[in-house]
């Protein structure tokens, strides 16, 4: 199923398909089910951009949930014209290559790659799953964010103990536990004709830990 169908009402009830997807439980219910998708994307999409610089452009439109017993088991990512390429990770594990010239795709440093993961997957995506199991199954946002905090730390932690080097994964926490994160301004960009150009702008970032 695609991702982004899960925002639609369903043909029987004036309810996001997601909320008929969700087992009866109220919170408990929304919580688990949040994990259980989130375990299926977060943990593949944060591999991929820590150890090899490549980050996914998983929005909703670019994602397909499949479901067994009609729970979330994985997520195939699809459409890789927009993801990006950090070359010099690559690099280190000998994939070099002379990328095409004034491609928007490669870049040498990692920051455009976590720029795409952060808006696409966490802002785009997990955001608004959390928006809707927040208002149609009471559970507290700051709750899922928590929840979603878990798996990105229990992930990185993974990435250590599979030998990633320590400097790649602590710039991993710098950014998705900085206090801001890049907002990609889609309005702005196609008001002012900058589809090559992002327009940002910094918001609060939900991973951020209170005591910052």
């Amino acid at each position: 199923m695609r991702a982004a169908a899960l925002l639609a009402h369903g043909p029987l009830t004036d309810r996001p398909l997601l909320d008929s997807l969700v087992p009866e439980g109220g919170a408990d219910a929304a919580a688990a089910f949040l994990r259980r998708y989130a375990e299926a994307i977060v943990p593949d999409a944060l591999r991929l951009l820590v150890a090899y610089g490549v980050g996914l452009e998983a929005h909703l439109q670019n994602c397909v949930v499949v479901f067994d017993e009609w729970k979330p088991k994985r997520v195939l990512v699809r459409d890789y014209g927009g993801l990006r390429l950090c070359t010099d990770r690559l690099a280190e594990h000998g994939c070099e290559f002379e990328p095409y010239p004034g491609s928007v795709t490669v870049d040498e440093g990692v920051e455009p790659a976590y720029d795409k993961l952060t808006y696409a997957l966490f802002q785009n995506h997990l955001a608004e799953l959390v928006r809707v199991l927040v208002r149609y199954r009471s559970i507290d946002e700051s709750r899922c964010w928590a929840l979603l905090s878990e798996i990105v730390a229990d992930t990185l932690a993974e990435l250590r103990q599979d030998g990633i080097p320590d400097e790649w994964v602590a710039d991993a926490e710098t950014v998705l536990y900085d206090a801001t994160w890049n907002y990609k301004c889609l309005t702005t960009m196609r008001l002012t004709d900058r589809s090559h150009h992002y327009a940002l702008e910094s918001v609060p970032n939900p991973l951020c830990p209170p005591e910052r």
